[in-house]
């Protein structure tokens, strides 16, 4: 069994994934999965500096390599490069476009990095957690999906208080996802964790559901 976990931005889909965790339940994060090969793996980010340029990454330089070079001696430089985030949102969220380009580039890596995690797995029963499970079809590759929901107002002070996010910044990305009124007739669990709702029933019957 493979149940998906999604959700809006700040809908706090991430918190649910380790009580599944808690509860011995392996999770696999695409979102993070996503964000580690578009900074580690090479061929990834070889397509995503042809596709925006070498700005996407940016150098970061140690504090000892900083010190050897404000020293002038000769520098062993431990410097590397960064995707820069700013940069890269600053594209997609205005353009359609790109942002499906830089979909179709990174989305088979977290498939192809999922399914090698799959099998390494002894669990009978696993969990994906992917915000875009609907828009980039990952849903095909589990049993079940089980969308968190919370209040809007809720999500948009998670997000400055996570991010530092301005609200037209936030509604971007809040448009950039498909609607939650779409997700909730996909999906085949509700988890609702608004500040009033518990979530400790919601996650035991959850489990009791899946077989768990």
């Amino acid at each position: 069994m493979i149940l998906g976990i999604t959700g809006g931005i700040g809908s706090g889909k991430s918190y649910v994934c380790r009580l599944l965790e808690i509860a011995g339940i392996p999770v696999f994060y695409c979102d993070n999965e996503a964000k580690r090969l578009m900074i580690e793996d090479e061929t990834v980010k070889s397509a995503i500096t042809d596709l925006f340029g070498k700005e996407a990454y940016i150098e970061v330089v140690s504090l000892d390599d900083a010190k050897e070079k404000k020293n002038k001696t000769e520098s062993t430089s431990s410097a590397h490069y960064t995707l820069d985030k700013k940069f890269i949102a600053k594209k997609i969220f205005s353009d359609n476009t790109l942002r499906d380009k830089l979909d179709s580039i990174v989305h088979p890596a977290v498939i192809k990095s999922f399914s090698e995690w799959e099998e390494s797995q002894n669990s009978d029963f696993m969990a994906v957690e992917s915000a875009l499970i609907y828009e980039t079809g990952f849903d095909r590759n589990v049993d079940k999906v089980a969308l968190v929901v919370a209040p809007e107002d809720e999500r948009i002070e998670r997000i400055k208080k996570r991010d530092g996010l301005s609200d037209p910044e936030i509604q971007s990305r809040m448009s950039s996802q498909i609607s939650d009124s779409e997700k909730l007739r996909r999906a085949d669990f509700i988890i609702k964790n608004g500040k009033r709702d518990d979530l400790n029933p919601q996650i035991f019957s959850l489990l009791k559901n899946i077989g768990y």
